[in-house]
């Protein structure tokens, strides 16, 4: 199998040189190239190298990691953000469904990572996929309203690309989980329900039972009694977990009040 190159991002020396020697001692399938300290040194190392993979640490003191995506034209390459917080870094990440790493980098972490990229270029077509998603990004973070944002939805011909608006409702089917979109289209995804609530509950959605997500903007009415559902606007109800029924009551008078 083919080396994976990459590059390493990060304003400190020493983060620089930990990932490096565990790239060398844990990854062999993976080359480091080289290394950049700042993000126009990354930009320029991209042209130049054209490498698989950048790991691109977040917060650097001159510019944000992020910048690299705009002074490069040709994005085809995989980005692995590096990054120690930023809550809404990650939210933007995870949205686009890029992969990162949170610092201190730990072996499995890293292992995993690798993993996942090598298995996504064998296992799919990546002609522009790459540049795609790393455009999601760039335009998920330019845009104020959550709602018009994009969320990029691993199937098993890649990746779907859908505003985040067409959604009703994500619904968790064993260890799957269901998009209802406006459309009356289902797109079924290979991951837990749970791994997209803390994403998508920065977009106006709510966990209202331990197997619904839903849009609040598709919640039309609210059904009181033995069994508490939601009325949805696609005129399907979703039931409410009593233990929901408090933070849900809360959201609804607070947005009748507005």
């Amino acid at each position: 199998m083919k080396k994976i190159s990459c590059i390493i991002v990060d304003d400190e020396s020493k983060n620089r040189q930990v990932l490096m020697r565990m790239i060398e001692d844990f990854c062999p399938d993976v080359q480091v190239l080289g290394e950049a300290e700042s993000v126009k040194q990354a930009a320029r190392m991209v042209v130049e190298l054209e490498p698989d993979v950048v790991f691109l640490d977040v917060e650097m003191p001159e510019e944000e990691g992020f910048k690299l995506l705009e002074y490069v034209d040709n994005r085809n390459f995989w980005v692995v953000f590096v990054t120690a917080h930023s809550h809404y870094a990650l939210q933007a990440i995870k949205t686009a469904a890029l992969d990162y790493i949170m610092k201190p980098v730990g072996i499995k972490e890293l292992r995993d990572t690798v993993e996942k990229i090598q298995s996504v270029e064998k296992g799919m077509s990546i002609v522009g996929k790459k540049q795609s998603r790393i455009d999601l990004l760039r335009d998920n973070m330019r845009i104020a309203d959550p709602s018009k944002r994009k969320i990029a939805l691993r199937t098993h011909n890649g990746y779907e690309l859908i505003e985040v608006s067409q959604i009703i409702r994500c619904e968790a089917e064993r260890a799957y989980c269901v998009f209802h979109l406006k459309d009356n289209r289902k797109i079924v995804v290979s991951k837990s329900l749970k791994s997209f609530v803390d994403t998508l509950e920065q977009m106006n959605f709510m966990r209202i039972h331990r197997s619904h997500l839903v849009n609040m903007m598709h919640v039309i009415r609210y059904i009181q009694g033995d069994n508490m559902r939601v009325l949805m606007s696609d005129q399907n109800t979703v039931p409410v977990a009593h233990r929901q029924r408090h933070r849900l009551l809360q959201y609804l008078s607070a947005a009748k009040a507005g």
